[in-house]
C-alpha cells in the first residue's frame, strides 16, 4: 500500500446566532434582509422555513417572520403579528 494525503476539508462555520438575526429583523420592520448562506439550497430552504414557521423561538409567533431562499441564501424579515 502507498499513503495517500488526507482529503482537504471544509472548515466548519461558526454557530447562526439566530437572537441576533431575529433582534436585528424586529429593529427594521418590513425590511428584508439576506440573513445566511447555507451549505446547500436545500439546508437554505430548511432555513427560511424555520424562520417562516416560528420553529426557533426567537422567531415566535408563526407568521411574525417573513423569509425565503434564493439558491444558497436565506432572506428574511420582520412582518410583525396582527391582533384581533
Amino acid at each position: 500500500m502507498e499513503p495517500r494525503p488526507a482529503p482537504e476539508r471544509t472548515p466548519k462555520q461558526p454557530p447562526t446566532d439566530y437572537a441576533a438575526i431575529a433582534k436585528n429583523l424586529t429593529e427594521h420592520p418590513g425590511e428584508y434582509f439576506l440573513v445566511l448562506t447555507a451549505s446547500t439550497a436545500t439546508v437554505a430552504a430548511t432555513r427560511a422555513n424555520d424562520i417562516r414557521s416560528g420553529s426557533k423561538p426567537m422567531f415566535t409567533p408563526a407568521g411574525a417572520y417573513d423569509a425565503y431562499s434564493s439558491g444558497n441564501e436565506v432572506i428574511a424579515a420582520y412582518v410583525g403579528t396582527e391582533t384581533a
